[in-house]
């Protein structure tokens, strides 16, 4: 039997139905959080800050005697598309285009020629 039957063969039979690794895991639900502060006098919900999961009770705002934090008005409107001032201070002159430091199409760069030397006027 040649490898071409063989490979013929194999690819004639039936997939299993069972492939391993091909299954969904079973994920076990993950546990309620806690809180982290041994006493019996826990309220409110649980919730996580940088030293562990605490309730209301036992939070930061409460044991420094503050009043519970609430919720603001979230991230400003344009958040995410307010340019950084490292791309506003990227400038590129003509001298740069011209010289070759900088990359630009091939018109920019004869642009940037003839703004930087009138005199040549486009020749080379």
């Amino acid at each position: 039997m040649s490898a071409l039957d063989r490979a013929r063969r194999l690819l004639d039979e039936p997939a299993p139905d069972v492939i391993p690794g091909q299954l969904a895991a079973d994920v076990p639900a993950r546990p309620a959080p806690v809180c982290d502060v041994p006493q019996p006098d826990h309220t409110g919900r649980i919730r996580p800050y940088p030293c562990g999961h605490r309730c209301s009770a036992h939070a930061p705002w409460a044991l420094a005697g503050q009043p519970e934090p609430q919720p603001g008005p979230g991230l400003p409107d344009g958040a995410w598309t307010t340019p950084s001032p490292i791309n506003d201070s990227r400038v590129h002159d003509a001298r740069a285009v011209a010289s070759g430091k900088r990359r630009s199409n091939p018109a920019a760069y004869r642009a940037a020629q003839a703004a930087v030397r009138p005199d040549q006027n486009g020749q080379s």
